[in-house]
């Protein structure tokens, strides 16, 4: 009986947080991307489903939104640009952050970038590839637009 009782604990957050897909926001139903998920402890993220739903919306649209991956020349490379490697970084020390050969599973939550006024750009120091980051000013103007549709 103590095993059951033990597998239960360990078992029921794993398995509801693999079902964890969607939350409520004003009546709609919203996909969370699979990286605000695994950004967060199990019991972090239902509190923050629970009670903080907007915080949920927002990083969802975020690292959907709020840059783009692109092959750069090399003529841009010579324009102003930070390596990714000199960004610091909100994980656990062993967490793994090579996405070559993943590049679509880059998850912006695992690094500490902060919209700012003028567009950024990253290097992210393999096969060529670039993140351009919005300006904060067109990512909320664009993320006030998303909500505006789903309030509708």
């Amino acid at each position: 009986m103590r095993l059951l009782i033990i597998l239960i604990q360990i078992a029921l957050p794993l398995i509801c947080f693999g079902q964890i897909n969607s939350i409520n926001y004003f009546g709609k139903e919203i996909i969370i991307d699979n990286r605000v998920k695994e950004h967060y402890s199990i019991e972090y993220f239902n509190d923050l489903k629970v009670g903080s739903p907007e915080l949920l919306v927002y990083q969802n649209y975020f690292v959907q939104h709020a840059f783009k991956i692109v092959d750069l020349s090399e003529k841009a490379k010579e324009e102003n640009y930070i390596k990714l490697s000199q960004i610091p970084k909100i994980v656990a020390e062993n967490y793994s952050l090579d996405y070559s050969g993943m590049i679509e599973k880059f998850n912006i939550l695992n690094f500490e970038i902060v919209l700012k006024d003028t567009v950024q750009v990253i290097d992210l120091e393999y096969d060529n590839k670039f993140i351009i980051i919005k300006t904060k000013e067109d990512f909320l103007n664009s993320f006030n637009d998303y909500k505006a549709k789903q309030l509708n």
